[in-house]
């Protein structure tokens, strides 16, 4: 009464002994304990301490939300309670309009959807459906295709003139570059040469910043009564004072007519056109026509030039400086350029003309 026993000193043990002593005299013989004793033990039983020990139908309750006792469970709430290799489904899951979130899946069989949204797909996608394939040309002249609309048919978009005129190297990154020829004429024509006066036919050329030379040339026409009295000087940027001499004299005595070039190979009487391959040609070039002999009229073939009235024998008719460049800054314009570009002096910016 003063000292109760403990029921867990019953746990575990087989056959348990009861020995009762009253004061100081010795310890009755001890007797062995029935199931009396075992039965306190039983009441708390460690808690149920055992495994499988109880049967689902040996409870009195439905579990888990079950229609029986140890039915399935229909409102199981628990975390880590069911391992995952006990899950199995035998049914579709209806998850009720809700999503599945998770780092990977793996399917056996077809996926299903609405709409399937994803970063990358990898595979080579030739088991791909309904697809819609692109279609069609771009039928006019200089359209190229712009991309696939969702149709499937192109976008075609106009390239002519979508380059402005330094947009070559911005298409191939300095790569690529394009030989010009540039034909700069005289901004008028037909000037007429002095007779024997002293004074020069005076004829300017603004070259315009073409770029580095590879190769230049000075063409000339003209006409006069006698091209054995007639000179022609040139004078670049550079040298407004000596320049070159194409010609002196620049013909036979009594012909007429003269179409002359000169070139980096078919030189000048004196200078040298050479030294402007790898300069830049930009600047204003003068030619000057000199006349140092009278012309007479009544020659033949020397009416119609020499003219006594107004002092003069003859005309430039036409001359020209052509320049070489090449260049990674401009682009060939497909229906001006065919052999070259012809660019008026007047004109402060570059034109594109007929060749």
């Amino acid at each position: 009464s003063t000292a109760p026993l403990d029921t867990k000193q019953f746990a575990g043990l087989k056959t348990a002994f009861l020995g009762v002593k009253v004061g100081n005299d010795p310890e009755f013989p001890r007797q062995p304990l029935g199931s009396v004793a075992y039965a306190l033990h039983a009441g708390s039983a460690d808690t149920v301490a055992c495994s499988s020990c109880v049967g689902a139908t040996s409870v009195g309750f439905n579990y888990a939300g079950s229609a029986t006792k140890g039915g399935a469970a229909a409102d199981l709430s628990c975390t880590g309670c069911v391992s995952v290799a006990e899950i199995k489904f035998d049914g579709d899951v209806d998850l009720a309009g809700q999503s599945i979130k998770a780092g990977s899946g793996t399917f056996s069989g077809d996926v299903v959807a609405k709409s399937v949204t994803a970063i990358a797909f990898i595979g080579d996608g030739s088991k791909l459906t309904g697809l819609k394939s692109a279609s069609g040309s771009c039928s006019k002249a200089g359209d190229v295709v712009k991309g696939i609309k969702a149709d499937g048919s192109l976008d075609c978009v106009s390239f002519s003139g979508s380059l402005p005129p330094d947009g070559l190297s911005a298409v191939s990154n300095g790569v690529l570059s394009n030989v010009f020829v540039d034909v700069l004429p005289m901004p008028v024509k037909g000037i007429a040469i002095p007779d024997n006066t002293g004074a020069a036919a005076t004829s300017n050329i603004d070259v315009p910043d073409l770029g580095t030379v590879r190769d230049i040339s000075v063409t000339v026409a003209l006409t006069n009564t006698d091209l054995s009295k007639v000179s022609i000087q040139l004078l670049p940027p550079d040298d407004k004072a000596i320049g070159m001499v194409l010609c002196d004299p620049c013909g036979e005595a009594d012909a007429k007519t003269l179409t002359g070039k000169w070139t980096t190979k078919v030189a000048p009487q004196s200078g040298d056109l050479a030294p402007w391959i790898g300069q830049n040609a930009k600047g204003l070039w003068t030619l000057k026509v000199l006349d140092s002999g009278f012309c007479v009229p009544q020659k033949p073939g020397n009416k119609d030039l020499c003219l006594v009235a107004e002092k003069t024998d003859g005309a430039v008719a036409d001359w020209s400086v052509q320049i070489e460049t090449l260049s990674n800054s401009k682009i060939h314009n497909p229906i001006g350029h065919l052999m070259g570009r012809v660019v008026s002096a007047a004109q402060p910016d570059l034109a594109d003309g007929k060749t």
